[in-house]
């Protein structure tokens, strides 16, 4: 088990070790102050009111100094638990939760960012002010002594909490923490979700790389359902309100109830979840494949995407319903992580699922594109008996074999035509599957029924490249079977059709280890 796996790590021990020694402090400090026989319940409760305005003190620290410093605010919250209210003040949005004694939190706004001596300040203010009002109250506690004791205790303690270095079991971090990242101290790679941003990352993503095998079971939940909902609405389309739509189906899971802590209702969804009228299964948008994307590429690799990063992963790509229904209800992307952060948990790896059968489908393609035959074919492999439709299974299949044909591994020459076979009698009529077909017969020493096959259907509404691709299988089928006047003169049409055919080097050598007669 590593440090970071430990249920209690050296510095929250150091941390509780600090905060015992100032309560201990500020006990006899109290009672040296007020005496044995002051009236305590009356302390204990103005503790706890004083709690609660030592919380709106520090958070007012932070928004000063970020407002000192011209930075704008994006979101102050108060309190935790579920958001009884919110509200918009000077472009801010403001939340208050249902249990005030939960701290707060302060974000600037989004793609704000401040200088290494402004961040250590902005980070220690919420602690200074803290610090400065518990003074005060200590040097003017003759006017009330016991009113006035409690809250300087409260506020010296929210202070030293605040700026001893500590993070919770669940990842959170205090003001503390922060300072130590700001000046290089310690690397925020010890908690790799604190400075990650969706802006950096989104620029960085590529398909052909995205870890689709970090998929959980719970976001396969949710995505699952996400597609019942928008096929039984008529959708012609997945869009990101379905994906909403599925995350708070599950009411357990971390991504629902972060919503419902943030005031976030299904009702507010029902709206935009508009009736269509298509009859097919919905394809998906671009909205839902950012969505899912991000969330997979910004997950903990060890915990994996969950319903909270689903939603983040909505919320990271500006566009669609789902993102401008969260908009309208002023769930920003910011406060919304902060608040999933306590809530993440172990996720169950499921990988290729009928789900999201169509995500690796995408990747597959972007690794088929870039070139690379054997990632692209070991996902075709796994992604054909999940196949949700016959259709997909015969693509899966067709796909299999032309990779494995363009690896060039005799090994796989006997399976690919199988295969191809196999996809043919799914879908007799598609050209793609017969041109791999074709291709197929012609590497399992099968020339004549190549040529059969690719005579057996008009090609001339596929592509240029596919045309190519044709051509030069059956070049190549010519040239074997000694016709090499033919097979050069298609060799010229290929390199006017498409000079880059991925196939015409091999249809060139081909050609040229044939005797001219």
């Amino acid at each position: 088990m590593s440090k970071n796996d430990s249920k209690t790590s050296l510095g929250q021990w150091v941390a509780a070790f600090v905060l015992t020694i100032v309560m201990a402090m500020l006990a006899i400090a109290v009672i040296f102050r007020l005496g044995l026989y002051t009236d305590w319940k009356v302390f204990i409760a103005a503790l706890f009111v004083s709690s609660v305005i030592g919380t709106v003190i520090h958070e007012g620290g932070h928004v000063v100094t970020a407002l000192g410093f011209r930075r704008p605010i994006g979101e102050v919250r108060l309190g935790s638990g579920p958001v009884l209210v919110h509200f918009h003040f000077r472009g801010a949005i403001v939340r208050l939760g249902s249990w005030p004694f939960g701290g707060g939190k302060v974000w600037l706004r989004g793609g704000v960012k401040l200088g290494k001596a402004e961040g250590v300040f902005f980070s220690a203010s919420g602690a200074l002010v803290n610090a400065l009002a518990a003074a005060s109250a200590w040097g003017f506690s003759s006017w009330s002594p016991t009113l006035l004791i409690a809250f300087s205790s409260a506020n010296w303690l929210m202070a030293v909490a605040n700026l001893v270095p500590a993070a919770g079991e669940h990842g959170e971090l205090n003001d503390g923490m922060y300072i130590l990242f700001r000046l290089g101290i310690k690397s925020p790679q010890s908690n790799p979700q604190v400075l990650q941003t969706f802006s950096q990352a989104s620029a960085t993503i590529k398909l052909a790389d995205l870890a689709l095998e970090l998929w959980t079971a719970s976001a396969d939940q949710a995505l699952s359902t996400a597609l019942r909902i928008a096929e039984a609405d008529g959708a012609a389309q997945l869009g990101t309100e379905h994906l909403l739509a599925g995350v708070l189906a599950d009411e357990d899971g971390p991504g629902a109830r972060v919503l419902k802590d943030m005031g976030f209702s299904g009702d507010q969804l029902l709206p935009v979840l508009v009736k269509g009228g298509a009859t097919a299964p919905p394809t998906w948008s671009s909205e839902a494949i950012r969505a899912v994307v991000l969330a997979i590429d910004l997950a903990d690799p060890a915990m994996g995407p969950g319903t909270g990063e689903l939603c983040a992963g909505v919320l990271g790509a500006p566009a669609g319903r789902g993102y401008a229904v969260l908009r309208e209800a002023d769930i920003t992307l910011g406060g919304f992580r902060e608040e999933l952060e306590p809530l993440r948990q172990q996720e169950l790896h499921v990988g290729c699922t009928k789900a999201m059968h169509f995500m690796w489908h995408v990747r597959a393609s972007a690794r088929l594109q870039s070139k690379r035959y054997a990632e692209a074919r070991a996902d075709f492999i796994v992604m054909t008996p999940l196949a949700p439709n016959q259709h997909d299974r015969a693509v899966d299949l067709n796909n299999t074999a032309w990779t494995s044909l363009l690896l060039g591994n005799p090994a796989w020459r006997a399976d690919a035509l199988e295969r191809a076979q196999q996809a043919i009698a799914i879908e007799p009529d598609a050209p793609f599957i017969r041109s791999t077909l074709a291709y197929a017969l012609l590497e399992n020493g099968k020339p004549v029924e190549a040529i059969a096959t690719l005579g057996s259907f008009d090609d001339m509404k596929t592509s240029p490249q596919g045309r190519a691709s044709n051509l030069c299988v059956r070049a190549m089928s010519e040239a074997r079977l000694g016709q090499t006047e033919a097979s050069a003169s298609h060799l010229r049409d290929v390199e006017a059709l498409d000079p880059s055919c991925e196939l015409l080097d091999r249809a060139r050598a081909e050609l040229a280890l044939t005797p001219r007669t």
